[in-house]
Formats: structure tokens, C-alpha cells, sequence
């Protein structure tokens, strides 16, 4: 073989080995980028919520040797990973924040002493545990039950400047570290409205965690305004007073509204509520509610006035329901006020007129005692009230004779002025006559 012949079978069998070497690299760096892809899509699956920001994973934290030194923390769950064996807790008594770390050998127990698995902690739980100050690795982990726990807690009222919430008749306060989750991600505590439902969990006056399991929409009224101070009732537990800007919250979920008041027949739907949504109602083609009143009066040609207006005939009368102001009138009788309630579909309403009293003045005699039917009323000149019919009328003094006059009046309504003779002198020689 020439020296040339060998020279280029060499140059040969260098490339094939260049090349191979080439090839064997692209296919390590391929294998090494699908693991890690495969990795990453497998590696969040697991998890029960997000990864907060501050949750640190140090690598060699299995490999590190126990301290032997134990702490004790009451606390509540913040994060879970059940993927990577992190549980992330606010010792609510050291008031500092702990990621602990987790495997199968640790112990982990309900309230009730049941043993479960790590997946079965959620935020907002309230723990007790005994970790190594070290490894941050527990012996145990419980779910305790020497803290409160309130469920399906509605209508709280956050007050945010003195970092209070009341629930009820009870005031409890919070602080910064408060875990606050709906539907698996945290949110502002300036969010939680009074129609949410939740369960709330704290250690004595304290709340520690707000989960919320039902969220709100809004109920909105439109073209209410005949409602107008009557009531709104939504389901079996709410109920107010109708506004004239009427926008509810309302927890999600399916309710019979009815809206009333005394004089409108009611407006009654039934609506499904979901989280996040509105539900408008138009109320425009609720009706009045309409009863008949009949006005029985004891005398003809009385005046009715309804609020003031003229009623034009005596007969019955169609009407709204509600509260009406009445009043009669008919000359020479006392004026008749009063309040008419129409909440039934026929209403008799009577009205008895008083007639003004008439009045008799007798003006002479002066001096002499009078006497009505053999009523004293008073000495001449005086008056008194009376009555249409037969009268009689009786004069007495002293020293003079007894003096009597009957009388018929009719019912006219005018008063009367009588002049009556001088009562005559007794005589010397008569026996004492009053």
C-alpha cells in the first residue's frame, strides 16, 4: 500500500469518528432536555396550590444529619407541595414562617387521631408538630383540635383599619399572616364579601384562616320604584328593605325572591346565582293590588274627600291597597277625619256624622232662673245647646209667679233667640208662689 493510499484511509476513519462523537453529543443533549421537560410537565401535577415565591427547596436538605434538637409549633398551613414533600406553615405562636420537610415516615394525624396523608392537609388547616431545628423535618404532625373551627360562615365585617372581623356578636382580630383562599389561590382580604360563605378557623380571639367554599354574585333591581320602601326576601334568611339603588350580594346558588309591599301585589321569581355573576330583575309589570270600598253613611249628602280630592259619587270605589286619609262633610254637622286601611278585595266603611249643636239664648227676662224640660240652665240673660223637638221652658224668681212656655223646633240647625215676657208680681195677699 502507498504511503498516499494509507494517508487518506486514515483522514477517513478520523472523520467517521468525528462524526460519531458529533452525533453521540446531539443525542445526550436531547435526552437530557425531554427528561427535564417530562420532569417539569410531571412535577406539577401533584400540587395541591401554588408555589408561593418564598418557599425555598434547598437540595441537600435529606442529606444533612439531625440535630437532635426539637421546637414545638402551633400553626397554620400556608402551602402544601405534596410533589416535592413541602409544607410550608406560620407558627402562630414564634410568629415566623417554617417550610417543613416531609416523607412517608412521618407520622401525620387528623383531629380525631386517624392516620393521613399529606395530601390531605389543606391550607388553612391549624397544626401542631415537633420538628428538628436542623433538618426542619418533623417526628409528627397533627391536625389540632385545641383550636376553633366555625363552617358556613356568612355576613362577616371586616374592619381593616383596626384589623378586625366580626362574625355574628363576636369580634376577633387578625393579622397579616391570615390565609385567605378560594377556589385554590389566595386573595385580599378586601375582597371577602358579607354574602360569601366560609370556614373559618382561629386559636382563642384570633382568626387564622378564611377558606372561602361558596363566593357571591349580586341580585339588582330595575323599575321598582312601587316597591320602594317594601322588602326584598331572598331564600328563607335574607331580607331588607327595598332602596332605590338596589344591588344585593348574594351567596351563589339557587333562590326564591319575593318583593312586596302593602299596596302591590307581589313580585315572586326564582333565580340560580353564580359566583362572579349579576342577576337583574324588572319589577316594571308588578300590578297594584286594587280592593272596592263601599262608604255606608248615616245621613245623605255627606262630602267624602280621599286625600283631599273629591270623591264625585257615593258609590263604591275601586282603590289600591295602602293607607288613605278620609274626610266627611255635610252642613251643619261636625267635620268627620279619619283613616281608611284597603288591604282586603271589599271594604264597608260607615261614617256617622255628629250634628254641630244648636243653640237657644233666651235674653230677657233678666233676672229670672230658666229651666230647660226642668233642667237648670242658668240665670236670664244665658244659653244652652238643644235639641230639635218639644220643649218647654220654665221662668222662676223670687216674688213672682212661675212662668211656663212650650215649644217645637224643627230640625233646621239655626240657633235660637227667645225674648220672653216679664214674669208677673206676685200679690201681697197671695201665699208665697215661686
Amino acid at each position: 500500500m502507498t504511503e498516499r493510499k494509507r494517508t487518506t484511509e486514515k483522514k477517513k476513519n478520523v472523520d467517521i469518528v468525528s462524526r460519531m462523537t458529533v452525533i453521540g453529543i446531539v443525542a445526550v443533549v436531547i435526552l437530557i432536555v425531554g427528561v427535564t421537560v417530562l420532569a417539569l410537565i410531571l412535577g406539577g401535577k401533584d400540587k395541591k396550590n401554588d408555589k408561593p415565591s418564598e418557599v425555598e427547596t434547598p437540595t441537600d436538605i435529606e442529606e444533612m444529619a439531625s440535630s437532635g434538637e426539637y421546637e414545638r409549633a402551633m400553626a397554620v398551613v400556608k402551602y402544601v407541595d405534596t410533589n416535592t414533600g413541602k409544607l410550608m406553615v406560620y407558627d402562630i405562636e414564634a410568629l415566623k414562617t417554617i417550610t417543613l420537610v416531609m416523607d412517608s415516615s412521618i407520622d401525620i394525624k387528623n383531629e380525631y387521631g386517624t392516620d393521613i396523608a399529606l395530601s390531605q392537609i389543606n391550607v388553612g388547616d391549624m397544626i401542631e408538630t415537633k420538628y428538628d431545628i436542623k433538618t426542619l423535618k418533623p417526628e409528627n404532625v397533627r391536625i389540632t383540635a385545641v383550636t376553633w373551627q366555625r363552617r358556613d360562615v356568612s355576613n362577616m365585617v371586616v374592619d381593616q383599619e383596626n384589623r378586625t372581623i366580626r362574625i355574628g356578636n363576636e369580634v376577633y382580630t387578625y393579622t397579616e399572616e391570615l390565609v385567605t383562599f378560594k377556589d385554590g389561590s389566595p386573595f385580599a382580604i378586601t375582597d371577602l364579601s358579607p354574602a360569601d360563605e366560609a370556614i373559618v378557623k382561629g386559636y382563642k380571639n384570633q382568626v387564622w384562616s378564611i377558606i372561602v367554599i361558596n363566593g357571591h354574585g349580586t341580585i339588582t333591581l330595575i323599575n321598582h320604584e312601587s316597591f320602594i320602601g317594601g322588602q326584598i326576601e331572598v331564600g328563607k334568611k335574607i331580607s331588607k328593605l327595598v332602596e332605590a339603588e338596589m344591588t344585593m350580594p348574594i351567596s351563589a346558588g339557587v333562590y326564591d325572591v319575593v318583593v312586596s309591599k302593602d299596596n302591590m301585589s307581589p313580585y315572586v321569581s326564582q333565580v340560580m346565582v353564580e359566583e362572579g355573576q349579576n342577576i337583574t330583575l324588572d319589577l316594571s309589570t308588578a300590578q297594584p293590588k286594587v280592593g272596592t270600598v263601599e262608604f255606608v253613611l248615616s245621613q245623605e249628602n255627606v262630602k267624602i274627600y280621599i286625600d283631599d280630592v273629591l270623591l264625585q259619587s257615593n258609590e263604591p270605589s275601586m282603590l289600591s291597597f295602602g293607607n288613605y286619609r278620609i274626610r266627611a262633610e255635610k252642613e251643619n254637622f261636625e267635620t268627620w277625619e279619619g283613616n281608611l286601611i284597603l288591604n282586603q278585595a271589599y271594604l264597608r266603611f260607615r261614617i256617622d256624622l255628629e250634628r254641630k249643636a244648636s243653640f237657644l239664648f233666651i235674653q230677657e227676662p233678666a233676672g229670672a232662673e230658666a229651666y230647660l224640660d226642668a233642667a237648670f240652665i242658668g240665670v236670664i240673660p244665658t244659653s244652652t245647646p238643644y235639641t230639635p223637638g218639644n220643649h218647654t221652658i220654665t221662668l222662676r224668681r223670687t216674688g213672682y209667679v212661675t212662668a211656663s212656655f212650650s215649644f217645637s223646633w224643627e230640625d233646621d240647625g239655626k240657633d235660637k233667640n227667645l225674648v220672653l215676657p216679664e214674669l208677673v208680681p206676685l200679690e201681697p195677699s197671695t201665699p208665697g208662689n215661686e
